[in-house]
């Protein structure tokens, strides 16, 4: 058994579930996850493999699902949608304190299910995914004739032009311009790229990103 594989009685490992063939993961605790894997797998109809886990314990698990609230669909199984779970909950648990460790040998699916895709590297990932949308923002930007800086709403809207799957996906809520919002921060947040918001002096106050912010993020 490698050094990193949890071995019950030993503390409490936090975890990420997930399927090559289903969005959703899971965010979980346990002592053992080869035995608490076997149980949800049992229950699934899709095969699962451990995508991430660190030593750690209830607190770093309320956190991350204090952190990731907004995604969570029920219990403890999130929908990151495009996002790749692996980047975003990896980087939050290092903003905690926790290191993650490479998944383990006998939690892979075994011989005749799906594989799982590719390991990546999630600080490179989220560099990639980051300057992505800095790219489609910064066409926002130039749609609107690079003001200095464009709301968060009309952002968002063109956002949704582009590409209706992600960012429409909201649209029967009345929040979707906040949970949009929500979506850039975090992919922002998770590559540590400066494109924040600032608040407008005008009626209503809406927020706002700033062209030079945007520009300094595709580079």
């Amino acid at each position: 058994m490698p050094d990193n594989a949890p071995v019950p009685g030993r503390g409490t490992w936090v975890y990420l579930v997930g399927s090559p063939q289903a969005r959703p993961v899971r965010i979980g605790a346990t002592t053992d996850i080869p035995a608490h894997l076997r149980g949800l797998q049992a229950g699934s109809p899709v095969p699962l493999y451990v995508m991430w886990q660190t030593r750690g314990g209830r607190a770093l698990e309320g956190a991350l699902h204090e952190r990731f609230e907004d995604f969570r669909r029920h219990g403890d199984w999130y929908d990151f949608g495009d996002e790749h779970p692996v980047a975003l909950v990896a980087t939050a648990a290092v903003d905690l304190g926790y290191r993650a460790l490479p998944p383990f040998g006998d939690v892979r699916p075994t011989k005749g299910e799906a594989t799982p895709p590719p390991k990546v590297e999630p600080k490179r990932l989220e560099a990639a995914k980051a300057r992505k949308l800095a790219c489609l923002i910064r066409e926002a930007f130039a749609h609107a004739g690079d003001p200095e800086h464009l709301t968060v709403a009309d952002t968002v809207d063109f956002l949704r032009e582009k590409d209706p799957d992600t960012w429409g996906q909201w649209d029967a809520r009345r929040d979707r311009i906040t949970m949009a919002g929500r979506v850039i921060a975090t992919t922002f947040r998770a590559a540590r790229c400066d494109v924040g918001t600032i608040r407008l002096n005008i009626p209503g106050r809406p927020t706002a990103y700033l062209l030079d912010h945007v520009i300094r993020a595709t580079r």
